[in-house]
């Protein structure tokens, strides 16, 4: 079985060099589940609102982890993100 779904964040405010995890319930999901996340919308500015970076982790059965990172060294977030997923 697949699943996929589209995640509206908050605007977020993120520091430079700085992680936010949450989690995703999905009932697709399996610990043998490959789940692919990509950020496919971002309200801010890239480089002047931080630079976003999607990862997943802490797969397990109906859920898993996305973690947000602003991989720019100063900046801050200052944006809405939309993440797109796909249960494989």
């Amino acid at each position: 079985s697949h699943a996929s779904g589209v995640i509206t964040t908050v605007s977020s405010t993120l520091a430079g060099v700085t992680s936010a995890t949450f989690t995703v319930t999905n009932s697709f999901v399996t610990t043998a589940s490959v789940i692919c996340a990509s950020l496919v919308n971002y309200s801010g500015t890239m480089v002047t609102n931080g630079e976003p970076v999607i990862n997943v982790s802490n797969l397990a059965s109906g859920a898993f982890d996305i973690q947000v990172t602003n991989v720019h060294a100063t900046n801050a977030l200052a944006g809405i993100m939309k993440i797109a997923f796909i249960v494989g």
